[in-house]
């Protein structure tokens, strides 16, 4: 008898074991053997020339035998019928292969010579650090660098170069895997995940209503850099970090002294014109994006931490930009989500995993505008419904120009406005704001005094109904003209006196007529 008719004699399994194994067929494919579910017998090789010499039937025909007791057949089209070891080794060597064939043509596309009559041959060991460089892969000695960690570095504002050097990494291989990205090789800022370009800094002359000329005062840039950087042709460029630094610097101090306004004892956050236009657009992306990362984090094929999520990101946001150099429809929601990295780090931190397994994509996205903003989520509820007016241009313009810019010249700081004039602005602005609300109150109560002459205490209670404080119903009905209530109330709220806020409004209103003339 020959060696394989003893072995099919000998090594097999016991019948009921043989029964168990057909019920659950993937028990049967091991790592150092497989066992043959039409007779029970032992290989330690690929199943295929067994079936064909002893049950005379192939391997598609052996895959498709319906399982006992179920519906579907033993194994898929593509399970290999041979030990795991055996497939694991076949594998290692096709990638070996594939790897050899990438290396060798990544060295043929080094020349030899640099521009010289008859050239120089470039050394074998110069030519394999050239070729594994030129496909993206860690030099001998080094660690492999993931594209989180490029991201990481990104979001500091660094440059390709100090990328680079501060991994220890080629620099053209950082570059190009930053372009894959959808990043850009210079040094930039972004504000709430969108670049600071040209076409930021005309948007901020809009939202202040300033010129070149005076947001370059204010902010101590040269002027011919800010014209340049802000031209058509270059408007969508991002601007250097320095200048970046600078205007955005400026626009945080200007928007923290001008744009919070005092109701009760929490400040509220009012928006500029573009930042209104950018919440809205913002949000469309991130409720996309959002819906994809809770999909992602609801599955179980990953471990829950930053480093993973991190990573998901930068592999979609690489499958965007490819989809965009296709010219194909494209997308930015996932390189959004990518520069709103420290905020979604901050969003997942504080919450429980099933808090945001059962959160809408919507509500993420807006709690994640609203750690941008620093503000409230129901503030950026409010802003996508409409009920909050952009901020007026000129009276921006003219609170900007009331304060003395600072010098650009040494290292000296913005000059102070005194603390009077400081409080005068603010109280002047939160008038400007109240006017309306207070308007729409005087015309309530002329209406309740028309209905019910003598039911004070009536008129009172329907103001209060109507989402006025008791201090303010007080107010509007002890005042005849609605500056007077609106300067009561303001009065009441900010608790100063009220002849201050009658100096400040004076002052504001000849401030903002010279302003406009």
């Amino acid at each position: 008898m020959d060696v394989n008719a003893q072995m099919e004699t000998t090594d097999r399994v016991a019948s009921d074991e043989l029964e168990r194994l057909r019920a659950e067929p993937e028990r049967a494919i091991q790592d150092e053997y497989i066992v043959c579910l039409e007779c029970g017998a032992i290989k330690f090789e690929p199943l295929w020339r067994h079936l064909r010499d002893a049950h005379r039937i192939t391997v598609e025909t052996y895959r498709l035998i319906p399982v006992p007791g179920g519906s579907g057949p033993r194994y898929n089209p593509r399970t290999a019928l041979q030990p795991k070891n055996t497939s694991r080794k076949q594998r290692e060597s096709a990638q070996t292969a594939e790897r050899r064939e990438q290396i060798s043509a990544a060295r043929k596309s080094v020349r030899p010579g640099n521009g010289r009559r008859g050239g120089w041959k470039l050394s074998a060991g110069f030519r394999r650090t050239r070729s594994r460089q030129a496909l993206g892969r860690p030099l001998p000695g080094r660690q492999s660098v993931s594209d989180a960690d490029l991201a990481m570095q990104r979001l500091q504002g660094k440059t390709g170069a100090e990328i680079a050097k501060a991994l220890n990494r080629n620099r053209g291989g950082v570059q190009r895997r930053l372009v894959r990205m959808g990043s850009t090789t210079e040094a930039s800022l972004s504000e709430h995940g969108v670049p600071i370009t040209g076409k930021w800094v005309n948007e901020l002359c809009a939202d202040f209503g300033l010129n070149k000329r005076q947001l370059a005062k204010a902010c101590g840039v040269a002027l011919p850099t800010l014209i340049g950087a802000s031209s058509p042709k270059d408007q969508d460029r991002t601007l250097s970090v320095v200048m970046a630094k600078k205007l955005l610097g400026w626009k945080q101090q200007a928007t923290k002294e001008f744009c919070f306004s005092q109701y009760g004892r929490w400040p509220v956050r009012e928006f500029l014109r573009s930042e209104i236009e950018v919440v809205r657009e913002l949000h469309g992306e991130l409720t996309a994006g959002m819906a994809g990362l809770r999909e992602w984090q609801r599955s179980d094929e990953h471990g829950a931490g930053a480093k993973d999520m991190l990573d998901w990101l930068c592999e979609h946001a690489r499958e965007e930009k490819a989809a965009q150099d296709r010219s194909e429809i494209p997308g930015k929601k996932f390189r959004t989500l990518l520069n709103l990295w420290p905020n979604i780090e901050k969003l997942f931190s504080t919450k429980a995993a099933s808090a945001l397994k059962r959160a809408r994509p919507n509500e993420l996205a807006a709690e994640l505008l609203a750690k941008s903003y620093e503000v409230a989520p129901h503030r950026i509820r409010q802003v996508l419904d409409g009920q909050v007016q952009p901020r007026d241009p000129q009276s921006m313009r003219a609170l900007v120009l009331a304060r003395p810019s600072g010098s650009s010249r040494g290292k000296g700081g913005r000059r102070k406005l005194p603390a009077d004039q400081r409080q005068y602005a603010k109280i002047a602005l939160t008038v400007e704001q109240e006017l309306p609300r207070m308007q729409r109150g005087m015309q309530l109560a002329a209406k309740l005094k028309r209905d019910d002459p003598v039911g004070m205490t009536a008129w009172k209670s329907k103001l209060i109904e109507a989402s006025f404080s008791p201090q303010e119903a007080d107010a509007i009905l002890a005042s005849k003209t609605t500056m007077g209530a609106t300067e009561r109330c303001i009065a009441i709220i900010l608790r100063v006196k009220l002849r201050t806020v009658q100096t400040a409004c004076s002052r504001f209103r000849h401030t903002k007529g010279s302003a406009q003339s």
